[in-house]
């Protein structure tokens, strides 16, 4: 799977030996990528939810993590920092009884909103990890604010990136996760008797995560930027010969379609591999699609969704006579199938009947060839020797709507499936 297929020139042998053997850089970067990383394990790295949750969690007074308002003190502080005439001083900040501060989330659709009623405080935080703002949603969180706190006498609005870019409205202060790693770590240092080790692990796992990923000029960025000026031919020969586990996986997907009996594989790609067994035709609704789905008009398929991270498998009814669609439907649904969905009909458009998951993010996290195969293999061996059958049955024992049949709806058919929204998947 993961060869090259022509050999490689002598330069470029050169180029790869170059940048592998004896590379202290590489074998420096190797060394801190290998260290376990809680957050990097549950794939929090780009997951914007996520840090917003943590941060509330960091940040609130009331919660069990043992840094009492230490955090919440040193994050606004940082925060008004850089800012001529901030609405609250450090000193204030510093001196201020935040026992009774309330963090919210998603509280209007503000990411993080922080609310003191003694001091008559409120901060909204709009944390933004890899988008960028949209739709003037910044002013609208300010009116919000405005509106629903108009008795506070203190309001502030934090704007969180990566690199503490300025933010797109004035009154929004740039606060970058460079300088939230540097506050975890001199809490952790400052206090690290009264700090509890698992909160203690907890923090150091957050700030080497933002420090690995959210940081373009931390010690893994700096080693990347360096190995690949140093060894560019090598690296750029590296991904140009890159696996492509969906390509792969489509392909032994067709390969498993055409070795097994009374199984046609139907309009594929690299995506979307489709196959139907071809003892369906003879019931009369099988070719009545309304749409030029695939070539051959057939209403109910088999697919499997190849996406990046996951492989699904799914039985699916294409657009057609409500009457045709209701009566497949019903006959599925009356079976008692692994993976069946509570789905609904729809009129003008697909509708799954069942979803079974071949493979889930955790299977590609090694890309492990053999391992992916037979997984593979294993499911769909179980499947053509089980619920095929069952649904092969209730299929063909369907009752055709009474003036249904395939010429009743004759379509012009074209030499190529016509594209859909639903042929485009992100890899």
């Amino acid at each position: 799977m993961h060869s090259i297929q022509s050999a490689p020139s002598c330069e470029e042998t050169q180029a790869l030996t170059n940048l592998i053997v004896n590379n202290p850089d590489l074998d420096k970067l190797e060394s801190i990528l290998s260290e376990f990383n809680l957050f990097e394990t549950i794939g929090l790295v780009r997951q914007e939810l996520q840090h917003s949750n943590l941060l509330a969690f960091l940040l609130s007074p009331k919660e069990n993590h043992g840094l009492g308002d230490r955090f919440l003190k040193k994050f606004l502080s940082a925060a008004i920092a850089q800012t001529k005439l901030p609405p609250l001083s450090a000193l204030e900040i510093n001196l201020a009884d935040l026992s009774d501060v309330e963090v919210r989330r998603e509280w209007r659709h503000i990411d993080i909103l922080i609310y003191s009623p003694r001091n008559h405080w409120v901060i909204a935080i709009e944390n933004k990890v890899y988008s960028g703002e949209h739709d003037d949603q910044l002013k609208r969180y300010e009116e919000r604010v405005e509106t629903e706190f108009f008795d506070c006498e203190k309001k502030d609005f934090v704007y969180l990136t990566k690199e503490g870019g300025t933010a797109p409205r004035e009154r929004w202060r740039s606060l970058s996760y460079g300088t939230i790693a540097d506050i975890l770590e001199n809490i952790t240092v400052e206090h690290n008797s009264a700090i509890r080790n698992d909160v203690r692990m907890l923090v150091r796992h957050y700030i080497n995560l933002i420090r690995r990923h959210l940081m373009n000029n931390s010690e893994i960025a700096q080693l990347c930027r360096k190995i690949y000026r140093q060894h560019h031919q090598a690296l750029n020969l590296i991904y140009e010969h890159r696996p492509d586990l969906q390509r792969e996986i489509a392909d032994l997907l067709k390969t498993l379609i055409k070795e097994a009996e009374g199984i046609e594989q139907e309009d594929s790609n690299k995506f979307f591999i489709r196959c139907v067994p071809t003892v369906w035709d003879k019931v009369l609704l099988q070719k009545t699609s309304e749409t030029t789905w695939t070539k051959s008009r057939r209403l109910v398929m088999f697919e499997f969704f190849n996406y990046a991270d996951r492989l699904e498998f799914k039985l699916t009814i294409g657009p057609g006579e409500p009457a045709n669609k209701q009566a497949v439907y019903d006959a599925v649904k009356s079976l008692n199938i692994s993976g069946a969905i509570n789905s609904q009909l729809t009129p003008d458009g697909w509708s799954p009947l069942f979803c079974q998951n071949v493979l889930t993010p955790s299977d590609y996290l090694e890309e492990d060839w053999e391992y992916i195969q037979s997984k593979i293999r294993e499911f769909w061996q179980r499947f053509i020797s089980t619920e095929i059958n069952q649904i092969c049955a209730a299929f063909n024992g369907i009752k055709v709507p009474a003036d249904t049949s395939a010429s009743d709806t004759k379509l012009e058919e074209s030499s190529q499936p016509q594209e859909t929204a639903r042929e485009t998947m992100s890899q």
